[in-house]
């Protein structure tokens, strides 16, 4: 295994720096990417090593999701991030797509190349191929969000100099969204089975609930319309009620080192890996700081050496979990001191996020929670959404209801036209899923970005929602033009 992923590393340095001869790069080995496909073991760690590379994708997913919405602010430390303050540019991190492509080229040629491998059980071979396809359609589904018009690479590159492995152009969103549901199509007629084996594998409910989010998108932001919004209800409805899957109160999802059945697809995080997590890095009280709490607050704040405390979660958030509570009975909402906990530093209320550290009782100094990338919880108000988009008010305030009721704070009383009904789910989807990589997609999705995120009200005209490509992207190759507005 370890030489396939040295292998697919460099097949991703080449992919990256491929512009000219000078920059090409050979893999350290006359092994060829062909001979490592040989047998079942060769194509279970190809796939392996898909998902490591997709929790490298997964662990940025913050800086796409997040921090161009209203849940992060910058504290006391540091300079600040110019994501956050949406005053993107190509040289701002986040804006090189190397690491989707890399991914996009495992996923690639485990299409490519396990075909042609002899399995005991076709079955699994199929389920493998399946979890291919899923990586690939998750893969250029960030891609597009975030960039819109991309190159479109389906082939997997086998060497350095392989005709197209320097893309002409970027390919338009629509034709990336085409190949998104066309590989969604055919890792769903692969699955093996419908239920969950792993957590921390695609699956066949993770194929329906990433193709109804998909639909969703495209049916408010691509022009979809009705038909994709009963395509995303068809897709949904496999997911909510299926038996493998239940809601996870806060409390068990978030406090454990074990993915729940309120997971739908995780990326695994082992409680002794130093430093994975972002929180880790950047929402952590630092130690001279903690020393100085009362004794109260260091009783409910837990002590992680070794980050700082850049940012933190902003009082916006805590708005939201009041204005939520008080669409219904008004009480505390119990995910709140899950996500976020005030503490008293000087006599200065201050946050902390709090929402990741897994279970308190293991003493490893850091957020020990898997990266959670769907859970039920997002089927069943994604549901809530596509139906509230099809006239079904009632039917979507059911939905609305059964994460509310989980939370403590009661049926929705608000009202009942779309537009109100809309704004609820929204509201309620900033509560459960904050800091899940989720909040920037959902502003988008609902046309709200402009109106909420403060850094942005105002700049419909001057801060697009797609990023810039990076400089060194557009340096190493010159075919591709920088996205509009930049």
């Amino acid at each position: 295994m370890k030489n396939i992923l040295t292998l697919f590393s460099a097949m991703a340095l080449v992919f990256l720096s491929a512009c000219d001869d000078d920059l090409l790069l050979t893999p350290p080995s006359s092994l060829t990417v062909e001979s490592f496909f040989k047998n079942e073991e060769d194509a279970q760690s190809a796939v392996n090593g898909m998902y490591a590379q997709m929790r490298n994708v997964a662990n940025s997913m913050y800086l796409y999701g997040d921090w161009r919405g209203d849940h992060t602010e910058q504290t006391d430390l540091g300079t600040g991030s110019d994501v956050i303050r949406n005053e993107l540019k190509d040289d701002v991190g986040g804006t090189d797509w190397g690491a989707f492509y890399a991914l996009i080229n495992d996923a690639n040629l485990i299409i490519r190349l396990v075909p042609d491998i002899e399995f005991v059980d076709e079955g699994k071979k199929n389920d493998l191929l399946a979890q291919a396809y899923f990586v690939r359609a998750w893969s250029y589904y960030q891609v597009v969000r975030i960039w819109g018009d991309a190159p479109l690479l389906t082939e997997g590159f086998l060497s350095p100099d392989q005709e197209g492995i320097v893309p002409g152009q970027r390919d338009p969103a629509a034709q990336i969204f085409s190949q998104i549901k066309a590989d969604l199509g055919s890792a769903l007629d692969k699955f093996a089975g419908d239920g969950i084996s792993s957590r921390y594998a695609a699956s066949k409910p993770a194929a329906n609930t990433l193709k109804a989010d998909v639909y969703l998108w495209t049916a408010k932001r691509e022009g979809g319309g009705t038909a994709d919004l009963n395509t995303a209800l068809e897709a949904v409805n496999l997911v909510v009620g299926h038996p493998d899957l239940e809601l996870v109160p806060f409390s068990a999802l978030f406090r454990t080192t074990v993915a729940t059945r309120g997971d739908i697809l995780s990326m695994y995080r082992d409680e002794i890996e130093p430093g994975y997590q972002p929180w880790y890095r950047n929402y952590m009280l630092q130690i001279q700081n903690y020393v100085s709490l009362s004794d109260e607050d260091k009783a409910r704040i837990p002590l992680m050496v070794g980050g700082a405390r850049f940012y933190a979660p902003t009082q916006i958030l805590k708005d939201q979990f009041a204005e939520n509570a008080a669409l219904g009975n008004g009480q505390e909402d119990i995910r709140q001191p899950i996500t976020v906990l005030d503490y008293d530093f000087n006599g200065e209320l201050r946050a902390h996020l709090v929402k990741f550290i897994g279970d308190p009782g293991i003493e490893a100094n850091e957020y020990t929670d898997d990266h959670k990338l769907y859970r039920y919880a997002d089927a069943v108000l994604m549901r809530a959404e596509i139906q509230n988009a099809l006239g079904k008010p009632d039917d979507a305030v059911a939905g609305l209801n059964m994460t509310r009721n989980l939370a403590g704070i009661g049926d929705y009383e608000g009202g009942m036209s779309q537009a109100e009904i809309d704004d609820a789910i929204l509201l309620e989807r900033a509560v459960e899923f904050a800091f899940e990589a989720k909040r920037w997609w959902d502003l988008v999705r609902f046309d709200k970005a402009y109106e909420l995120v403060p850094s942005l009200i105002g700049r419909e005209n001057e801060q697009p929602i797609l990023w810039p490509i990076s400089q060194n992207t557009m340096a190493l190759n010159p075919n591709l033009k920088q996205t509009p507005g930049y």
